[in-house]
């Protein structure tokens, strides 16, 4: 698990659902569960939203999108997947 993951899920308060957090960084709750559980990396749009709820964050955010290409799927994968069902 990454740096910005654990520190997001610091972010999150406690009593907060996973629906109320994810929709701070502008994803779905099945999104956040994936990413929350390292199933999913955070894509583009997701580290976008990440570095709007969490300005504190942005350096984190940037290191991540920097890093080497990770081999697992990434939150925009999901993202147009669900968009390709519909």
């Amino acid at each position: 698990m990454t740096d910005l993951i654990t520190d997001l899920k610091a972010k999150q308060a406690d009593g907060e659902t996973d629906a109320d957090f994810a929709a701070r960084l502008g994803i779905n709750r099945e999104t956040w569960r994936l990413i929350r559980t390292d199933q999913l990396q955070p894509g583009p749009r997701t580290l976008r939203g990440i570095m709007a709820a969490f300005p504190d964050l942005q350096g984190a955010a940037m290191a991540f999108f920097l890093r080497p290409n990770a081999s697992k799927r990434t939150s925009d994968d999901s993202k147009r997947a669900e968009e390709a069902a519909v």
